[in-house]
This record gives structure tokens, C-alpha cells and sequence, in this order.
């Protein structure tokens, strides 16, 4: 497991080389046959210090999110999403400050169902020869938006 050394850097500690665990009020520490001393992270630092090169990322003043979990990021709500969207009620998200945005734009996109559906339209110009149809079908395909004219 991940916690912190003596000097605050990430260590990968097998917890049974740990001989023994000391509790304290600001944690406990882990102390192995060699003397070395491990500890959990306090702060929200140390957190994603700890955990941010493994895709951890911090979006909002009490959440620190796994981006190689998130699937998809509603911007009216500003919710990041663990699951695809299946019609019902509950859904396990985690909110996105302001600030923090930009960190997961890239998850915003078109739900399943639309990426699925063509969509027709006509439009009406006027041309030199009078009012024309002009069909135009929309395909919405992955994140890009395409017109096919016929």
C-alpha cells in the first residue's frame, strides 16, 4: 500500500513487513523491523501528492477523483459520473468546483442515446430561382458533429 515516509515521500509499504503500528492523534504510524516510519496522508496535499500520478485529481475542495474511473461530466450540474447513464435515479457522482472545470471537459459529450440517432432537417433558402428544399442529415458521431447534404 501507498502512505509516506519520514520525509513526506511516497512509499510503497507491504504491510506485512510492518513490526509494528504506533496510534496517534494525528494518525497512526507504521514502523518496519528497519525503523523506517510510514504514515497516511493528512492533507489534501499529501493526497494527491500521493495518488495524483496514478490518475488522481482534485475537483473540488472535497473530492479527489480517479479520472481512469470518470465517464462522462454534466456542466449545468457540474457532476462527474462513475457510471454511463442508465434511466434510473441514483447515480454515484462527485461535484466539480468552478475553478476546477477545465480539469474534465473532456468528458463532456452527447449521451448514448443521441449518439445513436439520426436527425432530419429541412431548410429553406431563397435562391435565385425562388424557395428551395435543401435536405440535410445530421449525424451525431462520437464527439464531432457532421453534415451530409443531399
Amino acid at each position: 500500500m501507498y502512505m509516506l515516509d519520514a520525509a513526506g515521500e511516497r512509499a510503497e509499504v507491504n504491510i506485512e513487513e510492518v513490526c509494528m503500528i504506533v496510534p496517534r492523534k494525528e494518525g497512526p504510524l507504521f514502523i518496519t523491523a528497519d525503523g523506517a516510519a510510514y504514515r497516511f496522508p493528512q492533507t489534501t496535499r499529501e493526497l494527491v501528492g500521493l495518488f495524483g500520478d496514478l490518475g488522481f485529481e482534485l475537483i473540488d475542495r472535497n473530492a479527489i477523483i480517479n479520472m481512469n474511473k470518470a465517464v462522462r461530466f454534466d456542466a449545468v450540474d457540474r457532476k462527474v459520473y462513475f457510471n454511463e447513464h442508465d434511466g434510473g435515479d441514483e447515480h454515484f457522482y462527485a461535484t466539480v468546483s468552478a475553478a476546477n472545470q477545465r480539469k474534465v471537459n473532456h468528458l463532456i459529450r452527447e449521451s448514448s442515446a443521441a449518439a445513436m440517432e439520426y436527425t432530419m432537417s429541412c431548410v429553406m433558402y431563397q435562391g435565385w430561382g425562388g424557395i428551395m428544399n435543401v435536405c440535410v442529415q445530421l449525424l451525431i458521431k462520437g464527439k464531432g458533429l457532421y453534415a451530409i447534404c443531399r
